[in-house]
């Protein structure tokens, strides 16, 4: 037996691609509008508003978006940003307060950036760029006043590099290829790939992102360019791994977490995600990682579990189980990131006397990524505690026994009225038990002893408060129940004399 993918297919395109305002942006669009006139007639400086990026991409695809990205043409982010506020407050237009973003090169800042709160948008105003990089960085070593043609070209894909003018009410494709791409559901770069991709590496695993997202194809040149061993080095070199950590994080919480594992797999990226490790780290391993096909076999059988399809060699898994992964946001996106991190299961490394799970390192350290999700502080966990992703691959009749084992034992639970029972709060807490067996403080015994009274409330359900109590202290009495209590000094404490 085999599992398949099913593509989730692309998302809906419109026929006819255009741009709807609401009510909302044909407001704000007005205003900048007026501003910019107002600008010029008042003061004599002169600018114009592009609306740039993600917005324009989403509301041609028919979507909503609530961040919106100003492209200012020969003037500071944050400098029409105070003209706009005050041209607003003379109509009677309160805009939120005025913050200022410093340029931060290392999180993607190139610019300083103006943001405010605007009739419940984010609004986002940056001057239009054009940008030089070095060959050992992604950080531009210029950066400077660009056209509306130089800022399309440095961006990371045609989708990406259109603009939607506020003053003509007209999208500008300034690459000649975003609308039609956008069309025909392709992931494509403004200029050629490698050029792209050496400028800023990070663009690669943006591709894989937005195709996964959208369910584009990216082109052949950017598959051919991604495999590059120049381009994969540039991307372990050039690249700060919080970057990396927050694309793939997003990926993982997208809408095709699946799709996107499957391109790592076929742009041959793994490695140049996952294993950036120092040499030193790297060589305390308890072994090498499984082969890279481990992860996409694993992430392909989560998939299959989370997304039962008629046909499939995998049993159904059991409703609650579905249930809790529904209830909880942050389960599908650990799962997946934990399916696609399995090559690295049972692998441990040196650090300092511990050796913890080398998958911890990988998140901390080469992904970057703390608890959010439960990331960090959960995919150890389970690793830890489950042997359900160990060689997955083509361990279908293996895996289907194990669902079959939990799926007949939360029938059982249920059978026996004990979901409700798991989360209930303990017949008896910690001060009522000392107080019923006359101890002063709890010690390491009083776990042993929360443990017993659970499984006398398990096989006593319908038990009083006061049963339990009594049966408590019989069963001190009957020498069931040992409490030792210690009293002493620490060693180093010594007797004052006067």
């Amino acid at each position: 037996m085999s599992l398949q993918h099913v593509s989730l297919g692309r998302v809906s395109i419109p026929a006819v691609m255009q741009i709807t305002l609401t009510d909302t942006e044909a407001q704000i669009c007005d205003l900048l509008d007026e501003c910019t006139k107002a600008l010029k007639e008042e003061k004599g400086l002169v600018t114009s508003c592009r609306i740039a990026g993600g917005w324009v991409r989403d509301k041609l695809l028919g979507h909503d978006s609530n961040d919106i990205d100003i492209a200012l043409s020969d003037m500071m982010g944050l400098e029409f940003a105070e003209h706009l506020a005050e041209f607003a407050s003379r109509r009677g237009v309160r805009t939120g307060n005025i913050s200022k973003i410093a340029q931060n090169p290392d999180q993607s800042k190139h610019l300083e950036t103006a943001t405010f709160r605007f009739l419940g948008l984010d609004i986002d105003l940056v001057n239009l760029r054009s940008e030089e990089y070095a060959e050992d960085s992604r950080i531009p070593t210029e950066v400077s006043f660009g056209t509306p043609v130089q800022d399309a070209l440095r961006r990371d894909t045609t989708i990406n590099a259109m603009f939607y003018n506020v003053h003509t009410r007209e999208v500008e494709d300034h690459t000649g290829k975003g609308l039609d791409d956008l069309g025909h559901g392709l992931i494509r770069t403004p200029l050629p790939p490698r050029e792209t991709f050496l400028d800023d590496p990070l663009r690669v695993i943006r591709c894989v992102r937005f195709a996964s997202r959208y369910g584009f194809d990216i082109v052949p040149e950017i598959a051919e360019a991604a495999r590059d061993p120049v381009i994969q080095n540039a991307l372990v070199t050039k690249v700060a791994r919080e970057r990396v950590g927050e694309e793939l994080s997003k990926m993982m919480k997208g809408r095709d977490p699946l799709g996107a594992i499957q391109l790592i797999r076929n742009l041959s990226m793994y490695d140049s995600i996952f294993l950036v490790i120092p040499p030193p780290v790297l060589a305390t391993f308890s072994a090498a990682p499984a082969s890279r096909d481990t992860a996409f076999a694993a992430a392909l059988i989560t998939h299959n579990l989370l997304h039962p399809m008629d046909g499939s060699p995998l049993p159904q898994l059991h409703t609650s189980y579905l249930s809790a992964v529904d209830a909880d946001v942050t389960s599908r996106p650990r799962l997946y990131l934990a399916a696609i991190l399995s090559p690295f299961k049972s692998i441990t490394y040196q650090e300092k006397k511990k050796t913890p799970l080398a998958i911890e390192y990988i998140i901390r350290d080469v992904l970057k990524l703390g608890t959010q999700y439960h990331f960090l502080d959960g995919i150890p966990a389970l690793f830890s505690s489950s042997d359900a992703l160990k060689n997955p691959d083509g361990a279908v009749e293996s895996a289907a026994k194990t669902i079959q084992i939990y799926n007949t034992f939360i029938t059982r639970v249920e059978e026996l009225g004990l979901p409700s029972t798991v989360d209930a709060k303990p017949i008896l807490d910690g001060r009522e038990v000392l107080q019923a067996l006359g101890a002063s403080k709890p010690g390491p015994w009083t776990g042993k002893v929360m443990g017993k009274i659970l499984e006398w409330h398990l096989d006593n359900p319908e038990a009083t408060k006061e049963e339990a109590q009594a049966w408590l202290t019989n069963e001190q009495r009957e020498g069931k129940i040992q409490i030792i209590e210690r009293n002493f000094e620490p060693t180093t404490k010594r007797v004052r004399t006067k």
